[in-house]
């Protein structure tokens, strides 16, 4: 097996934690039941889906009735952006007005584009600065009266920025405007309180916060029936058919109780990390700029630029000596394409190509991140010396 404290690639995935295993591991093969069915067997497994209910909401500051069990974050992205756009093109028949920001997840970003372009919806990306981060102000000028949703992701998965959550919600709840995030990345690291934060839905997975993957949930703040994505059953409220994957369920809800008991001492280590990272690199290896912003980003993400390195080189060299890292989102790491966040960012393609995430988690070690940053600037020294 691999050293897992070379793996350096948690905004991809993690491992899934001990006490989520266990707490999953009845559901698969002695309450194993189907929640919908009437008898004993079944009775015991809805109860567990709606106690793991319970659980989420508490820790997001919400209602039980208020979650939506799907497969996937991408799928809650999905089914909040149809929802509105295809809500109001089904009322109106003509296309409604869509805002989102340029570095969103694929799960938003190719999902509006296909609305666009499928003719549903008038869609607008807001600007960024160089750090990826939207400024509130240009959101105000952009609203329009007919625009059906806001969707802007909080903390970025491939360049780890964090945006101003807070302030464009207030802006979407005066202006009237449903407000989606996409918090897969960031609610897997900080508390999200739901009373306090001024946004209508955000989507959130498992797969990120040491529970499983294959199980995500579309949380609201406001009582909407949403339109299902998936049709054939009544499962959560007829909002999403399919039979409910009881094991995953239970263990989402046991990873972000595990959040919420560690949290601050996970963003501390992830911090101590990151900022490791940071100071070592930039020490050891000319030619290079952070990508995001140098503070306000997710606690446990680093990313980089490095001038005159194809990446994919860079990450195949890094496997051969053990190291799991990434060149962009793990939904597209192996194409060079994924770096168009870093062309929305201002980089032109002698630095677009080298781009590189390196992220944090439970078994980053010292000597881990030693290693790699003094691997990396070798493996940098020799491609700069063998591409010219």
């Amino acid at each position: 097996m691999p050293d897992i404290s070379k793996y350096f690639d948690y905004a991809a995935t993690t491992p899934v934690h001990p006490d989520v295993v266990n707490a999953m591991s009845p559901y698969f093969s002695e309450c194993f039941g189907n929640p919908s069915s009437a008898h004993r067997w079944g009775q015991d497994a809805f109860t567990a889906v709606e106690e793991a209910r319970e659980s989420l909401s508490k820790h997001f500051h919400t209602n039980p009735e208020n979650i939506c069990f799907t497969g996937s974050s991408t799928e809650s992205n999905n089914t909040v952006l149809n929802h509105f756009v295809m809500s109001y093109w089904n009322e109106n028949r003509k296309p409604g007005h869509l805002i989102i920001s340029p570095l969103e997840h694929s799960a938003v970003g190719q999902t509006a584009q296909h609305l666009h372009e499928a003719g549903f919806c008038v869609l607008d990306y807001l600007p960024v600065n160089h750090h990826g981060i939207v400024n509130p102000d240009d959101l105000s000028r952009m609203i329009r009266k007919d625009t059906v949703l806001v969707s802007v992701i909080y903390g970025n998965n491939e360049i780890g920025s964090v945006n101003p959550i807070p302030d464009l919600g207030n802006i979407c709840k005066t202006r009237n405007v449903p407000f989606h995030t996409d918090a897969t990345q960031f609610a897997a690291h900080q508390l999200v309180d739901l009373q306090k934060l001024p946004v209508d839905f955000i989507s959130i997975a498992a797969h990120k916060c040491y529970g499983p993957k294959g199980i995500g949930a579309l949380i609201s703040n406001s009582k909407i029936n949403i339109m299902p994505l998936i049709f054939g059953g009544r499962q959560e409220k007829a909002q999403r058919a399919g039979t409910h994957n009881v094991p995953y369920i239970v263990g989402m809800a046991k990873a972000y109780a595990l959040l919420e008991a560690e949290c601050d001492n996970r963003i501390h280590a992830e911090k101590r990390h990151r900022d490791r990272i940071f100071e070592q690199i930039s020490t050891k290896i000319p030619d290079v700029v952070i990508t995001g912003h140098p503070t306000n980003r997710l606690s446990n993400h680093t990313s980089f630029a490095f001038r005159n390195v194809d990446g994919l080189s860079l990450l195949a060299l890094l496997d051969q000596s053990g190291f799991a890292v990434s060149i962009g989102s793990a939904c597209r790491s192996t194409s060079i394409k994924g770096q168009q966040q870093l062309r929305n960012i201002g980089l032109d393609n002698e630095w677009t190509n080298g781009g590189l995430r390196i992220t944090v988690g439970a078994f980053t070690t010292d000597d881990a991140v030693d290693e790699l940053t003094e691997t990396l600037a070798r493996y940098i020294s020799f491609l700069r010396k063998n591409t010219r």
